[in-house]
């Protein structure tokens, strides 16, 4: 058996031919290798047909993809963001907090029918891998996929962007300098310092994403959260960043820095956090808040919030456990 290569100049492709020569006879197996030059990728996949390519999309569960745009020299650009793109329009999503750091969870959720999950990295036993794993699942099911990172370091943004997450939450974010080393970190030069490291990531669905590099930037959504009297302060600077896309208030954290732990209800809190909404919206921004109670879920949409979570999944889980259990023991009695 002899192995020949061809240039196939018109797509800048190495085509494999395998050739079985017994007898003279031959059977030639030509494929496209996947990783092919991929400035030519949507032709060369799909016959140029962008029906077929946004079905081949849309079935890889990787994000939507709208095939009219690719470019005009047949590149293909980073998955559109429908978060951002529907937040900045002003609609009002309603989501749920992810907790369980569990892939078949996270699935789960993704049933539900919420507009957005966020997968926290912060307060949920998470790391890289466990955050990648749950992104994966959530993509294509409905939800929009956020992901919230332990900090505000450079090194965490850059393996979470990597992994694919194109909407980050940045929580404890204080100063307008620490938005716009975030915003940054998000960003390749020469607006940013992020890393080059895309063509063996998810992100770009491991360079079969061609354009990535200069279409990335545009699809991310880059929220920073507010919660303490600082971050409180800092909203009339951080609002004015261009690369900031809103701004979450977090009632928990900012009632303990007032002095209030444990009594984020409480309505000292509660004016606060509504100021802040309403301050935020004004200025153009993505509001975003946590709020469980729906009647300050309500009070939170009137202010001006359009990212609202009103759930988390750890404890609508542990109550549906104890609920069921508490009423059978009592119908048992």
């Amino acid at each position: 058996m002899t192995v020949s290569r061809a240039r196939n100049r018109a797509m800048g492709n190495e085509r494999c031919v395998v050739r079985n020569g017994a007898k003279g006879g031959s059977s030639d197996i030509a494929k496209i290798s996947q990783g092919f030059k991929l400035s030519q990728a949507p032709n060369a996949l799909m016959g140029s047909n962008p029906t077929k390519l946004q079905k081949h999309w849309q079935a890889t569960g990787f994000a939507p993809y709208d095939a009219k745009n690719t470019t005009q020299g047949g590149l293909m650009p980073a998955p559109h963001n429908a978060l951002k793109s529907r937040l900045a329009k002003g609609e009002v999503l309603y989501g749920c907090w992810l907790g369980m750091a569990d892939p078949y969870a996270a699935e789960i959720a993704a049933t539900s029918g919420f507009d957005w999950l966020l997968i926290d990295g912060e307060h949920a036993p998470n790391d890289m891998p466990s955050l990648s794993a749950q992104l994966a699942v959530v993509e294509g099911k409905g939800p929009s996929a956020m992901m919230r990172l332990p900090d505000d370091d450079p090194t965490k943004i850059k393996q979470a962007l990597d992994i694919g997450a194109q909407s980050l939450l940045i929580p404890m974010v204080e100063s307008a300098e620490q938005a716009r080393t975030a915003y940054r970190a998000t960003r390749y030069p020469p607006e940013g310092f992020r890393g080059v490291g895309s063509s063996l990531a998810r992100a770009s669905r491991f360079s079969q994403v061609s354009d990535y590099l200069t279409t990335a930037g545009d699809q991310i959504c880059l929220l920073v959260q507010a919660e303490s009297r600082a971050g409180l302060a800092a909203l009339p600077e951080v609002l004015t960043i261009d690369g900031v896309d809103g701004v979450f208030i977090g009632p928990s954290d900012l009632a303990a820095d007032m002095g209030l732990l444990g009594q984020a209800d409480h309505p000292t809190v509660k004016v606060a956090v509504l100021a802040a909404l309403t301050q935020i919206r004004a200025a153009g921004k993505i509001a975003g808040v946590l709020a469980t109670d729906l009647d300050f879920a309500a009070d939170c949409r009137a202010a001006g919030a359009n990212f609202i979570g009103v759930g988390i999944d750890v404890l609508l889980y542990a109550k549906a456990m104890r609920d069921l259990a508490a009423t059978v023991k009592s119908v048992a009695r």
